[in-house]
Order: structure tokens, then C-alpha cells, then sequence
């Protein structure tokens, strides 16, 4: 299904942009915007979207009323880390449990 959004999509643009050359503006913006609201219906449609994914989004939220530039899955992190070095950092993103399966 997602291959052949990706191609309708494609061939939907070629065609505004064939129609925008020929000085068709009006059918080359409504194109534009069909390939924009399928798209967007597409990406909404996602099952793989789960309330644990939001329960993550929501615990950085939360955490960043406290510190607001401070994005952080933890208030209190498990492991110490050294903020000078980004592997440490990204490796303390990276602690997320593996819930595939």
C-alpha cells in the first residue's frame, strides 16, 4: 500500500509540475494539494502508533516542565553520564526497553 501511494504521489507532482510549465497554475496547486491531503491521510493512518509511544512523548513533557531545555526520558537518570561526551549522551536516549514482540 505504501508503494503505491509513493508512486501515485510521484506521478501526481509530475503532472502539476508538467501543468504549472504549461501555465495551468490552478490544476497544478490543486494537484500539489491532493498529493499533500493523501500523504497526510496516509501518515495518520499509521497502526503502528501505540499509547506506550505517546506515554514516552508525554513522560518528556512532563519532565520538561522542570527543565526546559532539557529533554529527558528520566528525571533521575539510572546510570551517571559525562555531558561532554556524545556518546554517553546518546547512548542515555538510547535506554529505551525493547518492546518488539
Amino acid at each position: 500500500m505504501g508503494l503505491f501511494i509513493l508512486l501515485m504521489s510521484t506521478a501526481a507532482l509530475g503532472v502539476a509540475f508538467y501543468k504549472a510549465q504549461n501555465k495551468s497554475y490552478s490544476m497544478a496547486l490543486f494537484l500539489i494539494l491532493l498529493v499533500g491531503l493523501l500523504l497526510r491521510i496516509y501518515a495518520a493512518s499509521d497502526l503502528y502508533l501505540h499509547e506506550w509511544d505517546e506515554r514516552f512523548h508525554a513522560l518528556v513533557a512532563k519532565h520538561m516542565i522542570e527543565a526546559p531545555f532539557r529533554p529527558t526520558l528520566y528525571a533521575h537518570p539510572v546510570l551517571d553520564y559525562d555531558y561532554r561526551s556524545w556518546v554517553s549522551i546518546i547512548f542515555g536516549f538510547i535506554n529505551l526497553p525493547c518492546l518488539c514482540g
